[in-house]
């Protein structure tokens, strides 16, 4: 038991994608912050999740925000093949990039597709959302 605050944060995509099967599902984006070990120096973790299966122990995701040039990084996957992570010395710099934007577009390849998938998350709804996890104890940093 610990009284260690643990905040949450969640943010879907402004469109659904299709899965594998064919029906529509959110792209879905979470914070969780406050690791119960205080000398761990994962502080706090983010991920985004899909719909669809990422192969794989790494992939590469890309990041365009507010219309601007593309970028490319190596991401962790996630157990079960349904997400993706940022490697922990680039996820302050891209939690920074959400504070600072209002609109990314993501992107990242689904298991045996060719194609790689997008979609678009509202980050001007994240804002709010980090603002009171800062209020409430999150060091992003």
């Amino acid at each position: 038991m610990t009284d260690l605050p643990q905040v949450n944060i969640a943010l879907d995509s402004i469109e659904q994608i299709y899965t594998s099967i064919g029906t529509k599902e959110y792209v879905s984006m979470g914070i969780i912050c406050g690791n119960p070990d205080p000398t761990s120096p994962d502080q706090f973790f983010l991920v985004v999740k899909t719909p669809t299966v990422i192969g794989g122990e790494t992939s590469k995701v890309g990041l365009r925000f507010d219309g601007g040039t593309p970028r490319y990084e190596s991401w962790y996957v996630i157990k079960r093949g349904t997400g993706v992570q940022p490697f922990p010395d680039v996820r302050s710099n891209f939690i920074s990039d959400l504070k600072k934007h209002k609109k990314l577009v993501f992107q990242w390849t689904a298991y045996n597709h060719g194609q790689p998938s997008t979609t678009v998350f509202d980050l001007t709804k994240l804002h709010p959302l980090l603002k009171r996890g800062e209020a409430d104890g999150c060091d992003f940093s």
